[in-house]
């Protein structure tokens, strides 16, 4: 409910008009440096140090019989029973107000984390599964960076530095996890990690394969909106379908066979087909002598495929108001409007009551008719997305 009333809140302030322009161009920020060997040795020596003078430390073993030292700012794994100003430093999982080696904490976005680290690829174009983010150097130190996800979600971000010595590889980075666009957990690892030359550069060279890959990419937010197309047609060829184009073939081709398949006659003399699966159910409309005339709506409740703009059931839903046009409107008798006039398409309106919220985009058709894509929330997480066209 906060989040919520934070968004809201948030969206209230957009419509406002700024005090002042923004500068025509602004000044680009700086390429960020890649990760190194001697960051990571450097700032485990200042977090060695932080707990060598903690009063509260303690050594303890972990499940897998690691020795780690447990104090304030984290478990700081060590080679030792004890820990002293000599002893080797594998890795460190940080607490929630440690900052990291780039000034990173626990809650941080992934927006910032993209930004304190080098990135070649800002539309994270890659697979739904991963993105290579850089490739950088050559030996005797190579740096490579590459996050995981799972569609829209990144659920991993990875810098990882290679360091040659004169027995191997030393693989060493930082790793993060990520839920919802934000960082909950932080991990340096590898410090005495060491492999054989051709793994390291068969791991570069992996994520150098991820490069030439651009099958998926990351839709774009604006906390702004302004800079954002609404919705629109585009927006209707989503999880392997086009809205507009399906039939009951088309459906059973993209989820399977319909464990539901219900007809049942209009007051129309038209006939209407329920098709149903786990979480989606699609409503096709058929004529008297049923030949197939139209889709009528398609609706998803549960988490097992992606909607327009990469949406999915449990998103946020600042995340999903940030990928449409928003800020344009006010407020109306029923809510705020994010674009257009909330009444005659093209608009977007976001509804909202003490515990629930609804967003609704509409656009009209070449032909006149209009679509409409309405989504609910429950404390501020998608519940369920229906599009319909009228």
């Amino acid at each position: 409910m906060k989040r919520m009333m934070s968004l809201l809140l948030a969206l209230l302030l957009l419509t406002v008009p700024a005090l002042a322009e923004p500068a025509a161009n602004p000044p680009q920020a700086e390429q960020s440096a890649e990760l190194t060997y001697e960051e990571l040795e450097m700032y485990l020596s200042a977090v060695a140090y932080a707990a060598l003078n903690d009063p509260d430390v303690r050594i303890v073993t972990d499940e897998d019989g690691a020795t780690l030292c447990d104090f304030a700012g984290g478990q700081l794994e060590i080679a030792d029973e004890q820990l002293s100003e000599s002893t080797a430093l594998l890795s460190f999982t940080l607490r929630e107000n440690q900052p990291d080696p780039r000034g990173l904490f626990i809650g941080s976005t992934l927006e910032q984390l993209l930004q304190v680290y080098p990135n070649d690829n800002p539309g994270l174009y890659g697979t739904y599964y991963d993105a290579a983010l850089y490739v950088i150097g050559d030996k005797p130190e190579m740096s490579v960076g590459y996050l995981l996800r799972d569609g829209q979600r990144v659920t991993e971000v990875e810098h990882c530095v290679y360091h040659w010595v004169p027995d191997g590889v030393i693989a060493c980075g930082v790793a993060y996890r990520l839920d919802q666009g934000e960082i909950v957990g932080i991990r340096v690892y590898g410090m005495a990690d060491l492999i054989e030359e051709a793994d390291a550069q068969q791991q570069i060279a992996a994520v150098g394969d991820m490069q030439e890959i651009q099958e998926y990419y990351a839709y774009p937010q604006s906390v702004d909106g302004s800079v954002l197309s609404p919705f629109d047609r585009e927006d209707l060829t989503f999880g392997g379908v086009d809205f507009l184009d399906l039939t009951a073939e088309a459906a059973q081709a993209a989820f399977g066979p319909a464990p539901v398949d219900e007809w049942t006659v209009d007051s129309t003399g038209e006939y209407l087909r329920n098709l149903a699966w786990d979480g989606i159910s699609v409503l096709l409309i058929y004529d008297a002598q049923k030949n197939f005339l139209r889709v009528d709506s398609l609706v998803i409740t549960d988490d097992v495929m992606e909607g327009p703009r990469g949406t999915r059931v449990g998103d946020w839903m600042d995340t999903v108001i940030y990928r449409f046009r928003h800020s344009d409107g006010g407020l109306n008798d029923t809510g705020v409007v994010l674009y257009g006039d909330g009444e005659t398409p093209p608009y977007g309106l976001l509804s909202y009551g003490p515990d629930t919220a609804a967003l609704t985009y509409a656009f009209q058709l070449d032909d006149g008719r209009t679509v409409l894509w309405y989504v609910t929330f429950e404390d501020a997480v998608l519940d369920s997305m229906r599009l319909l066209v009228r």
